[in-house]
């Protein structure tokens, strides 16, 4: 390897292209506003996909600033051979375009990529998710045993992570928000709201710290509002039929905690005290609620935060929600987006009548669920 190439490729994806603006005659005050459009999220994947390909290019003794349309189109296949589905291969490819378009790479994909790219799809179709791949109420019944209740029913004294668990689910469920919005909604005085109705109903109006910006919102837009109804209300001699209201669990939480570090005010905080919470913690905890209900259970469900918003849409839709108030929880603009990546069969395929026990009413995607 030239020693060109080796301090090419020892450079990041960031590296390399505030160089490349700086060669190009950008001053060092605007480089900051031009080299990075992306998220900070997306940016990690693209800095992952740099990262591989530029080992990719090391073992060929490539410079990767020269890539073309053939060696590019190597690459991808060389991804296709290792198992990557054609869709993480598309994202790597605009990963690496956002580096190369500054070294020549075509604006436009190349038409010997795109004909690649339309090949590798042939070779390995998309295939349809129908079912889920856990019990939603097996799920929930697992919350009105221990450890998300004491030996009384009542779960105001359980285990600090079990209620986050707990509370993480319900509110995912019933608002059916990314782990990166449920990480960013706000506890702070004027972004999350409780007002107690003349029924007993308890109504929150919950919003995002200042500045979050969602996946697929436009940064000049506002995060929408959240809003979740209680239904504990409902239940003054009967508090066991309300363990699983996201509202009773969020207000118990918050008291719980309330008194925990909390500089950005987020509404959930890592209850391991020594630790901040990040969207990844998020994802664990509601891992973790699927991962304990089958626990003592021989099976062992793939989960995932993108699942349980695609079970919790799935069973409002089955439930009569209209078009209107699915494409508002999942914040989607097309309702396509919805029916051909999140709508589910909610009961997996190997269950039956015998699995799927009749449970207390919970929420999802803002729509109650009795006797599911």
């Amino acid at each position: 390897v030239t020693p060109e190439i080796t301090q090419t490729t020892s450079l990041s994806r960031e590296a390399l292209i505030r160089e490349a603006l700086s060669n190009e005659g950008f001053d060092d005050n605007v480089i900051p506003y031009v080299f990075k459009p992306q998220r900070d999220s997306s940016c990690s994947v693209y800095d992952s996909h740099w990262k591989k390909f530029i080992e990719f290019c090391d073992s060929k003794n490539w410079d990767p600033r020269l890539t073309n349309a053939q060696r590019m189109c190597t690459y991808l296949v060389h991804l296709f051979d290792e198992g990557k589905a054609v869709n993480s291969i598309e994202n790597a490819h605009s990963g690496l375009r956002s580096v190369l378009r500054h070294f020549g790479y075509p604006q436009e994909i190349p038409s010997p990529v795109k004909d690649c790219i339309s090949s590798l799809w042939k070779a390995r179709p998309r295939e349809r998710k129908v079912c889920a791949d856990w019990n939603v109420n097996h799920v929930m019944d697992s919350f009105l045993k221990p450890p998300y209740v004491n030996d009384q029913n009542d779960d105001a004294d359980i285990c600090l992570r079990s209620m986050t668990i707990k509370t993480a689910f319900l509110t995912a469920m019933a608002c059916s928000r990314r782990k990166s919005e449920l990480h960013a909604f706000s506890r702070a005085k004027g972004f999350f709201r409780s007002e107690t109705k003349s029924s007993g109903e308890v109504v929150l109006s919950i919003h995002t710290y200042p500045g979050f910006v969602a996946k697929n919102q436009k940064a000049r837009n506002l995060y929408p509002q959240v809003t979740l109804r209680s239904f504990f209300h409902e239940f003054p001699d009967h508090p066991e039929e309300a363990l699983l209201c996201p509202v009773r669990a969020i207000l118990k939480y918050l008291e719980r905690t309330k008194d925990f570090s909390n500089p950005k005010n987020l509404l959930f905080v890592n209850p391991d005290r020594s630790k901040t919470i990040t969207a990844s913690s998020m994802a664990c905890w509601l891992k973790a609620a699927i991962t304990h209900a089958y626990k003592h259970s021989n099976s062992s469900p793939h989960c995932t935060p993108h699942e349980i918003r695609a079970v919790s849409t799935s069973i409002s839709a089955f439930n009569h929600a209209s078009v209107e108030d699915i494409l508002e929880a999942g914040t989607w603009s097309h309702y396509s987006t919805f029916a051909d990546n999140y709508l589910r069969d909610i009961w997996p395929k190997d269950s039956d009548e015998s699995t799927r026990a009749k449970i207390p009413l919970f929420i999802a995607a803002g729509k109650r669920i009795a006797d599911s």
